[in-house]
């Protein structure tokens, strides 16, 4: 299964994505969100651009950019075996996680971003 998931950070972090646009976008910073993954994920390869994190039973290639774009590959795991790690991200980043297919954004059982 590949599912895209993208990381985003606006003025409030609460707007509904039919709200969001270059207004309240917050950009992240590329270089510095890239160490805080790499600190997060020693494991992950790759350079300020993007990075590819393989856990075994699913893998994540993030794409750096003012946004960050999650593709991810998921092998033998079910698709909520990675969310702990997207929700991590969110939290780390300050961020939202918009699920690109079902056009909405992600929330967690426990509370959280």
């Amino acid at each position: 299964m590949s599912w895209d998931i993208m990381l985003i950070r606006t003025k409030h972090n609460s707007e509904p994505w039919a709200e969001i646009d270059e207004s309240n976008l917050v950009a992240f910073d590329r270089k510095a969100a890239a160490a805080k993954i790499r600190d997060m994920l020693p494991e992950a390869e790759g350079d300020d651009t993007w990075l590819d994190y393989d856990s075994g039973t699913y893998d994540v290639s993030v794409n750096l950019g003012t946004e960050i774009m999650l593709h991810v590959h998921i092998y033998d795991d079910p698709e909520d075996a990675v969310l702990g790690v997207v929700r991590d991200l969110c939290a780390l980043l300050e961020c939202r996680a918009f699920d690109t297919t079902q056009g909405e954004f992600l929330t967690w059982p426990q509370g959280g971003c």
